[in-house]
């Protein structure tokens, strides 16, 4: 895992990038209605054709965005703020990824250790996690090294900011092995951007 970037940040909600997620989940939260006791994951688009195929609408939520294109940019000047350059050339992917859990019913993600490469970027990218509402308790974000036998945990992130005026937010190499736990008594959501490495 040597030289791959794992960034843990807490960042005021007061911040032009936060406001714009906040945006985009109270967008998402006056459509959806969301099920107790399961976590949901919605495509965000910037229109019905991009991002994903009619085949695609079967399988999960989708969720055209109107600001999209201001997320996208707020998301890469928050990129260069935290040294971070990528080419802009829209690359971006983003999901939604919402779950609350009442008492100790333990809620799954459905994800397995794994990788974000090879799914809806292009190449080699970033992935930003912003933790935005969430309060829980598990939901850790675990990195892994690949070890011929098995996986070894590495590093562990509490997606809770512990502060109701920050978000807790994670950037990291896609390139890296990871997986999101089962959480339980609260609520989690996570705003997952992809984002092209090229520049």
């Amino acid at each position: 895992m040597s030289g791959k970037l794992i960034q843990e940040l807490n960042l005021s909600n007061d911040n032009s990038f936060m406001g714009s997620c906040i945006h985009l989940y109270n967008e998402i939260m006056s459509e959806y209605y969301f099920k107790n006791n399961v976590s949901e994951r919605i495509l965000v688009s910037k229109n019905p054709n991009s991002n994903f195929s009619i085949l695609d609408c079967c399988k999960e939520m989708s969720f055209c965005y109107n600001s999209y294109e201001i997320l996208e940019k707020q998301l890469y000047k928050f990129l260069r703020t935290n040294n971070i350059i990528c080419k802009e050339e829209k690359n971006v992917s983003i999901e939604f990824i919402y779950g609350k859990s009442y008492d100790d019913i333990k809620v799954d993600n459905n994800f397995t250790i794994h990788k974000d490469t090879g799914s809806t970027v292009s190449g080699e990218s970033y992935t930003v996690i912003v933790y935005l509402h969430t309060n829980c308790q598990g939901g850790e974000l675990i990195f892994y090294e690949d070890t011929l036998c098995s996986f070894e945990k590495t590093v562990v992130i509490d997606p809770n900011s512990y502060f109701p005026s920050f978000t807790k937010i994670v950037i990291f190499d896609g390139e890296l092995f990871h997986k999101p736990e089962p959480f339980y008594n609260g609520k989690r959501c996570a705003i997952v951007c992809q984002i092209s490495k090229s520049i």
